[in-house]
């Protein structure tokens, strides 16, 4: 009996224990122990104490901290209101710095500002009540002895500061702001000459605000977070999953770093919420562009994937008013990045920049973006990108072909668009027709079917083009002939594209559309998703097939949809 006794006690013991679940409120007393009735102040503190299978639940309230997963299959949960906020409150004392205009303030701002681990120190955000500033960055435009001697050069920080930039100077932007890390402060300046020491301003350090790092299967879900670097950064991570968050005012809303893998990103909300918005189409948008890629950080991403390991599944996400929607570069393999609806972006709304390697960008849903998809020298492939729907873009499809990386594969097919012109390319060398970009069954409503900074770039079969705007329509069907262009597409002018609601996000196709039975057969390519094509028209959906749905939610999609 005793040695039976022994062995059950060695078993329990070895036995996991039962999923806890800890409690975290903001309104919580330094005093508490992660029980419901006596919760803990901060979440670190929960995560702490977590083990696998354990939820770290918050409380609503704003949590002033930046936190870190220490073990895997942790799950942090919490409603909507529980919001994470990356902003750093300090003692704030403005003065008037006169040398950077009449509408420029500074106050010194802690170390915790100008880590040492960041490349490009003072890169941290200033939020006013109604969005972020745009941030100039001090090595680019900081250098007033320089400045001084160049007469004509408008990029530096005292010219911006006080004139603006370009033709809308400070009524469309309406501030500017720049940390200074040899001072160890920051000067903002608005065009309204307003008194920043009764602004409500908030600043961010150039620090994520959630990290998982070296842990596994970890959760976030329900949340806000807001006034980061990287409102979430995921390194080294198998099988992570963020779902159902708002992030907003960050740099990079979710950024998946090097060692990540497989992770799923869905039904979040990003967006940047700048304090001028985000959409190219509005009047002074293009000097909001220059403001921040010329003087500025270059660009911030709703998702931004980097040097990753691959497989992640962006999907169901609603990324809008930010600089970039989802951009990969590096070696990131077999992505899939689809029903996505991304709005209201500055620069590009996709952007393949990576190997490429069997990734799949679909069933996206793109509007009111400088450029739909940008197709940046990408490196191996093949790349698909298929069943999109691209909406009153500046630009839908534009290709790169990169001389470094000359034997890229990438194919667009099933798309439906209507930008100025069907394609753009961007960097070619005569002759044109580059064999390793295929567009084939696109339907494009456009004014011309091409354009850009040289010849054709692309291989063209089974796409219908119709004639949006006849004035330049003919000549740019001739110069593209003049440049080699050979194709055996649909170039129709004096018929409607037979779509139902483009304005309404319904691309289905009516009876008669010149779009029906119009594309090739892509069998013999072995392209994925070509299975719901079931006919040869062109365009994102069939004739007779339902208009997909983009940012589904997470009760619309079946348990083998969600399963990672």
């Amino acid at each position: 009996m005793k040695l039976f006794l022994l062995a059950v006690t060695t078993l329990v013991a070895f036995l996991p224990l039962a999923a806890r679940t800890i409690y975290v409120s903001a309104a919580a007393g330094s005093d508490g122990d992660g029980s419901k009735a006596k919760p803990f102040a901060k979440i670190q503190q929960g995560l702490d104490i977590a083990m696998p299978g354990d939820t770290v639940e918050l409380a609503s309230g704003i949590y002033y901290e930046r936190i870190k997963f220490p073990r895997s299959n942790v799950r942090l949960n919490g409603p909507r209101t529980a919001v994470i906020d990356g902003a750093v409150r300090f003692e704030q004392k403005w003065k008037k710095i006169p040398e950077y205009g009449p509408n420029a303030w500074h106050t010194k701002v802690p170390a915790v500002f100008f880590p040492k681990e960041i490349p490009h120190r003072g890169s941290g955000l200033v939020i006013a009540p109604d969005g972020l500033i745009i941030q100039l960055y001090e090595q680019r435009v900081g250098n007033l002895k320089k400045a001084a001697k160049e007469k004509n050069n408008i990029w530096y920080a005292p010219h911006l500061m006080t004139k603006g930039i370009g033709r809308s100077k400070m009524k469309f932007i309406k501030a500017l702001a720049m940390y200074r890390a040899k001072h160890s402060d920051v000067i903002v300046s608005f065009g309204d000459g307003r008194d920043i020491s009764k602004a409500n301003l908030e600043f961010s350090t150039p620090l994520p605000t959630v990290v998982i790092d070296g842990a596994d299967r970890c959760t976030v879900s329900g949340i806000t977070i807001r006034h980061s670097r990287q409102g979430i950064l995921i390194k080294n991570s198998a099988k992570t999953l963020i779902e159902e968050c708002r992030i907003m005012r960050s740099e990079h809303g979710i950024a998946l770093n090097e060692g990540s893998e497989k992770c799923v990103i869905r039904f979040c909300d990003i967006s940047m919420d700048t304090i001028f918005g985000c959409d190219p189409w509005q009047r002074g948008s293009w000097d909001a562009w220059k403001g921040h890629k010329l003087g500025g950080f270059w660009d911030r991403i709703a998702v931004n994937i980097a040097n990753s390991k691959g497989g992640h599944k962006i999907h169901d996400n609603y990324l809008h008013n930010h600089w970039g929607g989802i951009q990969d570069y590096g070696d990131n393999p077999d992505l899939d990045i689809h029903h996505n609806r991304i709005d209201k972006i500055e620069d590009d709304a996709l952007e393949p920049n990576g190997t490429e390697r069997n990734c799949r960008w679909h069933h996206n849903h793109v509007t009111d973006s400088r450029c739909a998809i940008r197709i940046k020298c990408i490196q191996t492939g093949p790349m698909y990108a298929y069943a999109n729907v691209f909406h009153n873009n500046k630009e839908d499809c534009r290709n790169f072909k990169s001389h470094q990386y000359p034997d890229a594969v990438a194919f667009l097919y099933h798309n439906t668009g209507d930008a100025y012109a069907g394609v753009k390319s961007h960097g070619v060398k005569m002759p044109p027709g580059v064999k390793n970009f295929h567009y084939f069954n696109n339907l494009f409503f456009c004014d011309v079917i091409y354009a850009g900074t040289n010849a054709l770039n692309w291989h063209d079969a089974g796409n219908v083009y119709v004639c949006r705007n006849p004035k330049n329509w003919q000549k740019s069907i001739n110069e593209a002939k003049k440049h080699g262009f050979k194709s055996t597409s649909k170039f129709v002018e004096k018929q409607a594209p037979g779509i139902k609601n483009f304005a309404a996000g319904d691309v289905s196709l009516l009876s008669g559309s010149p779009a029906i039975n119009a594309g090739i057969d892509l069998s013999k390519y072995n392209l994925p998703g070509c299975e719901e094509f079931k006919s040869r028209d062109a365009g994102a959906v069939s004739f007779g097939s339902p208009m997909f749905k983009t940012f589904r939610k997470k009760s619309e999609l079946s348990a083998s949809d969600l399963d990672f």
